[in-house]
């Protein structure tokens, strides 16, 4: 369980954050939503002068399940909504098995 100190700091500096950068006519955007845990191999690896169905390594997945993403992912992004942020960019790689713009479960979850 993170320790209650953590999640009081994360929300007043994302808050603050953002209201500070779009106290200055700037828009402020919430990156990565959701699990931007990986840092390579966010796409499939396709063989060179070959066909979409010759992967050499499938994308990887960052896998998080419900509580998790509740208790621990979610926060800052629902602090990023109470604060108006502009704008929210999802992450890069595959969240659960499907990319993470496409998965159809994150957004349901941050209700």
């Amino acid at each position: 369980m993170i320790h209650v100190k953590y999640h009081v700091f994360i929300k007043l500096y994302s808050v603050e954050t953002i209201r500070s950068h779009q106290g200055g006519s700037v828009q402020a955007t919430a990156k990565h939503f959701i699990g931007n845990e990986q840092e390579t191999q966010r796409n499939t690896t396709i063989a060179p002068n070959a066909t979409v169905t010759d992967v050499i390594q499938e994308a990887l997945s960052s896998n998080i399940d419900d509580r998790t993403m509740h208790e621990l992912y979610l926060w800052p992004f629902a602090n990023a909504v109470h604060a108006q942020a502009s704008n929210f960019m999802c992450s890069n790689q595959c969240l659960n098995g499907s990319y993470a713009c496409k998965n159809s479960n994150a957004p349901q979850k941050s209700a």
